[in-house]
């Protein structure tokens, strides 16, 4: 009888492990690959947006939110043009940077969060938000209001 139980007691944990490692992971899984004719990027899941940006954003958001393929490709349309005439002599060109996007909703708005940033090899970019530290000097922030189809907020290291 004793037997049973230790097998039973090691099947619940096995499949306790199993459960946490299929929640870790489906998070993980659900940002996707976005490429661009100029840029590529990854978007976040609106689970990793609120792990990520939960304690980042000065101004709270009142929820996070998943963007589609077409929203962060309207993000682009703007961002391009708005680079080239505010930041034109932008280093690196706009091309090298890589992309994160994280969807969050403030003021009943939907926006996006667009962190661009040089690769490091080292950084597991498509999983984990990069930090204003590990992409070193070669950084830009922007914000996107999908409502207005605007880009609302612009920032780079050498501003």
């Amino acid at each position: 009888m004793r037997p049973k139980r230790a097998i039973l007691a090691v099947a619940a944990v096995l499949g306790a492990l199993v459960v946490v490692w299929l929640a870790f992971s489906g998070l993980r899984s659900r940002n996707k690959l976005i490429v661009g004719r100029d840029f590529e990027g990854v978007i976040f899941s609106h689970r990793a947006a609120e792990r990520t940006l939960g304690s980042m954003l000065v101004n709270d958001p009142s929820g996070y939110w998943t963007p589609t393929r077409e929203q962060v490709l309207g993000s682009e349309g703007r961002l391009v043009p708005y680079v080239q005439r505010t930041s034109p002599h932008l280093e690196p060109p706009l091309p090298e940077y890589t992309r994160q996007y994280f969807g969050f909703t403030r003021g009943g708005t939907q926006r996006i969060l667009i962190i661009g940033f040089c690769r490091v090899e080292d950084l597991d970019w498509k999983n984990e938000f990069v930090s204003a530290a590990e992409s070193r000097d070669c950084r830009f922030e922007a914000e996107y209001d999908a409502a207005t189809d605007e880009l609302s907020y612009f920032w780079t290291l050498s501003d």
